[in-house]
C-alpha cells in the first residue's frame, strides 16, 4: 500500500484502491466481514516529507501517544495479517511441492520400472543372440560335417562308376567271337561260338 491511496476501516484492516470499491459496495470488511458504516471508513493518501512533519502538529503529548499506539496496533495486525498471507503461501506452496513430490516420485518408480524391464528384455535377447550363435556354430560344423560326407559320397560314386564302366567294358570283351584256331592234332578249324570248346568225336 506504500505510494498510493489505501482504505482503512476501524477494524483495523487496510484495502488497496481496487479492493477499496467492493468494500464501500458491500459495506462490510473484506477481512473480517465487520459490518462498516461511512464513518468506519477512512481514505488515506501517502504523507508527503512535510506533511508527516506537521501531522501531530498541535496535539498534545497524551493525543499523540494515542495517535501512535493506534498506529502501532494497525500496523501490528498489519504485520500479523501479512504474516498470516506469508504462512498461507507457504502451505500453498508446500502442499504443491509435496504434490510435485509425490509425482516424481511415481515417475521415479515407473521410470525404475520400464528401465528394469528394458534391462530384463536386452538380458533375454542377449541369451537368445548367444543361442542363435550357439546353433549357427553348430549349423556351420553340421554343414562343413554332411560337405565332407558329400564329396566322399562322390568320390565312391565316381569310384564304382569307373569300376562299372570297366566291368561293362570287360564283359563286352568276354562276349564278342573269338578268331579262328587250327588244331595241331587233326589240322581242322573250329570256330568258337560261346560255348565250351569240344574235340571231335573222331578225335575221340
Amino acid at each position: 500500500l506504500e505510494g498510493s491511496e489505501f482504505l482503512v476501516t476501524t477494524c483495523g484492516h487496510a484495502f488497496c484502491s481496487s479492493c477499496a470499491a467492493n468494500v464501500c459496495s458491500s459495506a462490510r470488511c473484506g477481512q473480517c466481514d465487520a459490518v462498516l458504516t461511512d464513518d468506519d471508513v477512512h481514505i488515506r493518501a501517502p504523507l508527503s516529507r512535510q506533511d508527516s512533519q506537521i501531522a501531530l502538529c498541535g496535539y498534545n503529548p497524551a493525543q499523540i501517544m494515542a495517535i501512535c499506539g493506534r498506529a502501532l496496533q494497525f500496523w501490528d495486525g498489519q504485520q500479523a495479517l501479512r504474516f498470516q498471507l506469508e504462512q498461507e503461501r507457504c502451505a500453498a506452496l508446500e502442499k504443491r511441492n509435496s504434490k510435485l513430490k509425490s509425482v516424481m516420485t511415481e515417475m521415479h518408480a515407473k521410470q525404475v520400472s520400464a528401465v528394469n524391464i528394458m534391462q530384463a528384455r536386452i538380458h533375454a535377447l542377449e541369451k537368445e543372440v548367444e543361442s542363435e550363435r550357439f546353433n549357427s556354430q553348430t549349423l556351420q560344423a553340421k554343414l562343413q560335417n554332411e560337405s565332407r560326407q558329400k564329396r566322399r559320397l562322390e568320390e565312391e560314386c565316381s569310384l564304382l562308376d569307373q569300376r562299372r564302366w570297366l566291368r561293362s567294358n570287360f564283359i563286352a570283351t568276354a562276349l564278342k567271337p573269338h578268331k579262328t584256331i587250327q588244331c595241331s592234332e587233326s589240322q581242322e578249324c573250329v570256330q568258337n561260338t560261346n560255348q565250351p570248346f569240344t574235340r571231335n568225336k573222331e578225335q575221340e
